[in-house]
């Protein structure tokens, strides 16, 4: 995966105050994992011609200075040819080190006068995002239910009533919200079954929709909350048929896959159980479920 991450910011302004020449815009990308540069200097000319434009980069600690000349003859990183825009893709011998440095455009005319415009940009260390936690919870319409961990508790799958399953997703990424690029997830019914009057037959293998992703929430001090409810999805969640609606029990699999903007996309699969009242594993000790299940939860 090749991703050019930005990070930059404008803090200073050098120019001299020539008024024929000017710098409309200055563009900076480094992409970490070709270990390239990209300029891209926008000028502008009233009455005299751009001759020269160079980028030229600092950092201290230890220091250290390239300077690049750029083109506008479609080369190198320039795509259009004599249109003011100045550009040329780097590639580097060395990485460069994750700190800040001091990138400054200077453009000169046929008259022999210069512009300047300086950045300071900031390479970060780009972190791989980690799953902290994955949340599960049966709800009902009314936004009421109850959390459970699926390694020891079933869905539990009501004979009349519909119910809804809503997940969240905890995230840790170091390089920020921003970072994150997409957590989508994808569903294995090949264990699921219905009642033979529904001729239910299961789809094969992991399915996968445009539609099922997870929306950003909230956050913590440390961490980012993604919930399955997003656009497409309204609140509560994922709707679970009673069995009177042809509603499935058996086992379903989840796979969570989270991707940013540089790192390979990283996935969780988890398994998900569906039990039906009768299967003798009705948890009753859960506030308001022993009502859906007389069989196995006598008063």
């Amino acid at each position: 995966m090749i991703a050019l991450v930005q990070f930059s910011c404008i803090m200073e302004i050098q120019e001299i105050d020539v008024k024929s020449i000017k710098i409309s815009d200055f563009i900076v990308d480094y992409d970490q994992e070709l270990n390239e540069l990209f300029f891209q200097v926008s000028t502008e000319a009233e009455y005299d011609t751009i001759v020269d434009v160079q980028v030229q980069m600092l950092a201290n600690n230890p220091s250290m200075e390239m300077v690049f000349t750029l083109n506008d003859s479609a080369k190198s990183g320039d795509l259009i040819a004599m249109n003011g825009i100045f550009s040329g893709n780097f590639s580097l011998e060395e990485a460069l080190l994750f700190r800040e440095y001091q990138i400054n455009a200077i453009v000169q005319n046929n008259s022999g006068e210069e512009i300047t415009k300086l950045i300071i940009f900031n390479i970060e260390e780009e972190f791989s995002p980690e799953v902290v936690e994955i949340k599960f919870w049966k709800k009902y319409a009314d936004g009421s239910g109850y959390f459970f961990d699926p390694a020891i508790t079933e869905f539990q799958v009501n004979d009349d009533e519909i119910s809804y399953l809503d997940i969240q997703v905890e995230i840790k990424d170091l390089n920020g919200l921003e970072d994150i690029k997409s957590i989508r997830y994808q569903i294995n019914v090949e264990g699921m079954s219905a009642e033979d009057s529904c001729e239910y037959v299961s789809e094969l293998g992991f399915q996968n929709y445009v539609q099922w992703y997870l929306d950003f929430q909230s956050q913590t001090d440390s961490t980012f909350i993604f919930d399955i409810n997003n656009s497409y999805l309204p609140e509560p969640g994922i709707i679970i048929k009673s069995l009177a609606s042809c509603g499935r029990t058996g086992v379903s699999i989840f796979r969570f896959i989270v991707s940013d903007y540089f790192h390979d996309p990283i996935s969780i699969e988890i398994p998900l159980a569906f039990i039906k009242c009768g299967d003798n594993l009705w948890d009753c000790n859960v506030e308001g479920e022993s009502g859906y299940c007389i069989e196995e939860c006598p008063e």
